[in-house]
């Protein structure tokens, strides 16, 4: 059954009220009116007379209130009439006629009649509350607008400075940001293969100082990532470089392609990368496979500061093997870790052999020292599978390392030539010496230098060991706080120190 729904309690009774003085100030004029008009008419009106007059606007104002109060909403309630239906449940007459809600009764003509009756007090009751309602809305639409007396609020005009802001800043990084005018790929045949001469040419209002490539080849990337780079200005705000590479005649036939380029300049803001992907295809005639190791084996000896490992390789190839991948580990984790180009010797036809090797130091920890997933690839930038198993040995150095504190952290800035030098003095206390520095150096606009490298500390006293690291902001680079984040320290036991809790930092004005 469907049942009408309530008008809410507040507006209810704001509209009531408001309906209630209109309509005794109404009614009353009236009565006085009448009044006045008998008593012109037939004399001064008799108590029983006024008393009856009384009675009548006493009556009207509760006939008026009753049907407030009682009348039905316009519209029915669904909801409350899904859940009935979807119950089963029906109310009965008695209960239709006891319901606080009013609801319309289910026979159809006396519903009929009374939604009739409903529509013509309802149409009153929405002439009255549609404007009451009209009346309230004014004020919410002039909240917006300020009066003569009243200033514009300081969050908004705040909001309107951070937004003001925000667009300078953004029109400053677009016109500072570096644009790639031209990218094109060359070949030129060489004594030991083909190379590639990728030419990059930018417009910049600063010095381009950084190229990010990535060379793709039959087998799959062959470089990748960014690094300094030198650029010439050729024309005023143009920069170009050149970037080689030789594809070996050994190496596989096939597609050759630059993906990803794209630069940055000294405000540490890069370009879009170039849309398209310069490409060659060059045909080796040769047919290279994949290699195979055939030993990996590690020797021990002692050196004057440590024990010093050597590990020697060996694989076959029917082409040069150009690459050496490893992973050493040591008592307290991963001590060196990765690939790099490296020198193979073929010591006999397609048999290739090579040695790396490490110094553990007499301040390192004692413990099994081994090396890990150990694999190999040719100039045809085709792998090996790894080397099954995990060439070991166990050191005793007799070094019970702890791992460094950093005692201190400070920077210092001195004026140079071409910029401003940015010197960060790094303190650390360790029992066995700190050779390794982590820093992540952040500027205006980004990350600029970040990791970690091995360092040279000198021990200043007994214990405490300190070393200096600099980088120059160009006088060109982006105006803004620089600041050092995540600095820590490395000590020869392979343990680190705890980050340094602050950060570090200067404001540049350029």
């Amino acid at each position: 059954m469907i049942s009408s729904k309530r008008p809410s309690l507040f507006g209810l009774k704001l509209i009531t009220i408001l309906i209630i003085v209109v309509g005794m100030a109404t009614i009353t004029v009236s009565g006085v009116a009448v009044a006045q008009a008998d008593s012109e008419t037939n004399g001064s009106l008799s108590e029983e007379d006024r008393t009856g007059n009384n009675d009548t606007i006493i009556t009207q104002l509760i006939e008026l209130f009753g049907d407030l109060i009682g009348q039905p909403s316009e519209q029915p309630s669904e909801t409350t009439g899904n859940e009935n239906e979807s119950s089963g449940e029906e109310l009965s007459d008695d209960e239709v006629d006891s319901s606080e809600e009013g609801e319309p009764s289910e026979d159809g003509s006396s519903e009929n009649e009374n939604e009739a009756s409903e529509e013509e007090e309802t149409s009153e009751d929405e002439s009255s509350e549609n404007e009451n309602e009209s009346s309230e809305g004014e004020p919410d639409e002039e909240e917006n607008e300020p009066s003569g007396n009243e200033e514009p609020s300081e969050d908004v005009s705040s909001d309107d400075d951070d937004e003001s802001s925000a667009g300078e800043t953004d029109e400053e990084e677009t016109s500072n940001k570096p644009a790639l005018e031209d990218v094109s790929l060359e070949t030129e045949e060489v004594s030991d293969g083909t190379e590639l001469q990728l030419t990059v040419t930018a417009e910049s209002n600063v010095p381009v100082d950084w190229l990010h490539i990535s060379l793709e080849g039959p087998n799959g990337n062959i470089r990748g990532g960014g690094q300094e780079w030198e650029f010439t200005e050729i024309q005023d705000g143009i920069w170009e470089t050149e970037w080689t590479y030789t594809v070996s005649d050994e190496a596989a036939s096939g597609e050759y392609y630059f993906d990803r380029v794209h630069v940055e300049n000294e405000r540490d803001l890069e370009s879009d990368p170039w849309p398209s992907e310069p490409s060659v295809t060059i045909d080796t005639g040769a047919n290279p496979e994949a290699p195979s190791l055939q030993d990996v084996s590690l020797e021990t000896s002692n050196v004057s500061d440590g024990t010093e490992l050597q590990l020697a390789v060996t694989a076959e190839s029917n082409t040069t093997v150009d690459w050496l991948s490893i992973s050493l580990e040591g008592p307290n984790g991963n001590i060196r870790g990765g690939g790099q180009g490296w020198e193979f010797t073929e010591i006999e036809d397609g048999v290739w052999e090579t040695e790396w090797t490490y110094t553990v130091s007499d301040g390192a920890a004692s413990g099994e020292y081994y090396f890990d997933r150990v694999q190999v690839e040719n100039k045809a930038d085709l792998e090996s599978d790894p080397w099954p198993e995990e060439p070991s040995v166990t050191i005793d150095t007799g070094a019970n390392p702890e791992p460094p504190s950093l005692q201190d952290v400070s920077l210092e800035t001195s004026n140079v030539s071409d910029g401003t030098e940015l010197q960060l003095t790094v303190e650390a206390e360790s029992n066995v010496p700190v050779d390794w520095l982590h820093i992540s150096l952040e500027g205006p606009n980004g990350n600029i230098r970040g990791g970690g490298q091995g360092w040279e500390f000198t021990e200043v006293e007994e214990g405490i060991w300190e070393t200096e690291w600099t980088y120059t902001v160009s006088d060109e680079a982006a105006s803004g706080e620089y600041y050092f984040d995540r600095v820590h320290v490395e000590n020869e036991g392979d343990l680190q120190s705890d980050p340094w809790p602050s950060e570090p930092s200067v404001t540049i004005d350029n």
